[in-house]
């Protein structure tokens, strides 16, 4: 069967990668962007060694409750890190961190931008803030409700807990190599060549962005 996407082999990733032409994005009329995951992203050895812990600031984007906008702009919020010294010394066995952000069905697989102090989102395009994670879902606060009579639980209300899961760059990094190799070695006709991708995707991408603005 064909796939048209890279998947994380562990299952407790849920990343995945795909190409996405950015022709498409421009005629969509979304704002967007790329990120370099050399130079504007930060894996967990690097966010060690860069001084990242637990109350530092980030961003998450995303489109919680289906709120779009007719140019699809993301909606930014605000939070912590709430947990990340365990994943530095886990890190070679896949772990997640967390932040305390209020999320909800839409901010899946939003990126996850890490603030420094006294600066802005606009900053990023000056690279003085970094990409640190790609956020995977928030954690549920459950309540049960027991019987009177039967003294069981007969429901059990979730809520949210503010609580939001991150997988941190590593895993984009390991995902997106799979798929920059998945489609460096398709058979492709003689008289098509290999589709761009990762860091070659950024100079199409600043091209197509370039002669929508002429």
């Amino acid at each position: 069967k064909n796939c048209f996407y890279s998947k994380h082999p562990n299952d407790a990733a849920d990343v995945i990668a795909l190409q996405i032409a950015p022709e498409t994005l421009i005629n969509d009329k979304s704002v967007w962007g790329a990120i370099d995951l050399t130079n504007e992203a930060l894996s967990l050895e690097e966010m060690k060694a860069y001084g990242v812990a637990e109350g530092d600031l980030v961003y998450s984007l995303g489109f919680p409750m289906n709120l779009v906008d007719i140019i699809k702009s993301p909606i930014c919020r605000l939070g912590c890190i709430s947990r990340i010294f365990d994943a530095f010394i886990r890190r070679k066995e896949s772990p997640t961190f967390l932040v305390d952000a209020q999320t909800f069905p839409g901010n899946s697989g939003g990126p996850i931008i890490g603030k420094l102090e006294n600066m802005s989102m606009k900053d990023f395009f000056k690279k003085e803030v970094k990409l640190i994670g790609i956020l995977s879902a928030y954690i549920p606060y459950t309540t049960p409700l027991i019987n009177a009579q039967t003294h069981r639980p007969s429901m059990i209300l979730e809520e949210n807990s503010g609580l939001t899961i991150v997988h941190p760059v590593d895993r984009i990094r390991e995902v997106v190599d799979m798929e920059y190799h998945r489609i460096k070695n398709l058979t492709l006709p003689k008289n098509k060549s290999i589709p761009l991708i990762a860091n070659e995707f950024d100079s199409k991408a600043n091209e197509a962005q370039n002669d929508s603005r002429d």
